[in-house]
């Protein structure tokens, strides 16, 4: 193979890539869409919902505010830093909406094609 050969082979790897990567993205997005994994012969497109992230501290001070428990609690559940979560949880009113101090990250997707399946 010469070099104009090779040249020729990569700019169809790239229009190739290019193609697969937008199928790619289409497969993820409707993945995302339905809200679950699917497997497909050898191909599995998994899905893993957002994480959830709380804000513990505030949380716990939104919960307190105004109760005396606080500074006691707080020294209660403390080590070199508060342990927020500890604070909140040792809370009496355990109803109020913790929702409010989480946060969700976007939903992804992951496509693969399975090496071991493949090959058999």
């Amino acid at each position: 193979m010469n070099a104009s050969e090779l040249a020729t082979l990569m700019l169809d790897w790239e229009k190739k890539r290019q193609v697969l990567d937008a199928l790619e993205s289409t497969i993820e997005m409707a993945v995302k869409e339905l809200g679950k994994s699917f497997v497909v012969g050898n191909i599995h497109a998994i899905y893993y919902k957002g994480r959830v992230t709380t804000d513990w501290e505030g949380a716990a001070k939104v919960a307190l505010d105004g109760d005396e428990k606080l500074d006691q609690l707080i020294e209660e559940h403390s080590r070199t830093l508060v342990d927020w979560k500890a604070v909140y949880m040792d809370h009496p009113h355990k109803d109020f909406h913790i929702e409010s101090f989480q946060s969700v990250s976007e939903p992804s997707v992951v496509v693969k094609i399975d090496k071991k399946a493949e090959g058999t």
